[in-house]
């Protein structure tokens, strides 16, 4: 009995045996492959990380200086905009003071021309009408005599009120204050671009002496440029957000902005302007 007892136990025990390697073999070569396939992926990851790091770090130099050279050429793009806009006023300016000269020159200008009959003013204004034609530049040239108390433009001679109230004169400004912006006139002056009299339009002022008593500025001209041409002139040459054309005199007052609104400037604006185009 003991021997078939231990026969059965063994007979029993074996298959069992047998049956627990069995199953243990698919296991291991789970895990075998589990394992080759985790070697793989950080070889590959490796591999791949090898290769993409280098190429975004130069994607990222490659693009910064573009960027770079991208913004450097804006720049100087800019920059040439506006001194091309600056030597054409620059242009236009010297055209003016040659007429301005001329005017000054010209014997139907002169006082004692003018007080010989009321009809020699008709000269005046013909040569005055031609001025504005020949000019794009110019929307309107005024003469103004001190002596007698006129101002001619391109269509007829008033006196300061009459100009004021029926010329391409400045709105809202009266007689009185005419009157005395030119008899105060001590040298060549800028005004701001201000609404016109009878005309939908706006225009930066220049004013040149011609004759001078002592310190008496006995005739000037006036030259009205207009703020569309202006316009038309930043538009053409600035182009991009946030770009204006600001145009100062000598005192750094603001005369003309291509800015939709009214600019409220800093103060030491004009000063940091300058040393930053002396920097440059």
């Amino acid at each position: 009995m003991n021997m078939r007892g231990y026969d059965r136990v063994g007979l029993t025990s074996r298959p069992s045996i047998w049956s627990a390697a069995h199953t243990n073999e698919p296991l291991l070569g789970l895990k075998k492959m589990r394992f080759i396939k985790s070697l793989f992926l950080r070889h590959l990851i490796s591999y791949i990380g090898a290769i993409l790091i280098p190429v975004l770090i130069l994607g990222y130099l490659t693009y910064s200086i573009f960027l770079g050279y991208y913004k450097q050429t804006l720049e100087e793009n800019k920059m040439n905009a506006l001194s091309s806009i600056r030597s054409t006023i620059d242009m236009q300016i010297s055209n003016i003071h040659r007429e301005a000269f001329r005017i000054g020159a010209t014997g139907e200008f002169s006082t004692n021309y003018q007080t010989r009959s009321y009809a020699q003013f008709l000269d005046i204004v013909h040569d005055l009408n031609t001025t504005r034609f020949a000019n794009d530049f110019v929307f309107d040239v005024h003469y103004i005599n001190n002596d007698l108390g006129y101002v001619y433009t391109s269509n007829s001679r008033f006196t300061y009120d009459g100009y004021a109230l029926f010329a391409k004169s400045y709105d809202g400004f009266t007689g009185d204050q005419i009157r005395g912006a030119f008899l105060g006139l001590n040298g060549t002056a800028w005004w701001p671009v201000l609404p016109v009299n009878k005309a939908q339009d706006r225009v930066l002022t220049y004013l040149i002496p011609l004759a001078r008593d002592g310190r008496r500025v006995r005739s000037a001209a006036l030259f009205q440029i207009s703020e569309n041409e202006l316009d038309t002139m930043a538009g053409a040459t600035i182009s991009g957000a946030g770009s204006k054309l600001l145009i100062a005199d000598g005192n750094n007052t603001l005369l003309y902005s291509s800015a939709d609104e009214p600019l409220n400037l800093p103060d030491g604006f004009w000063g940091d302007l300058s040393k930053a185009g002396a920097n440059t």
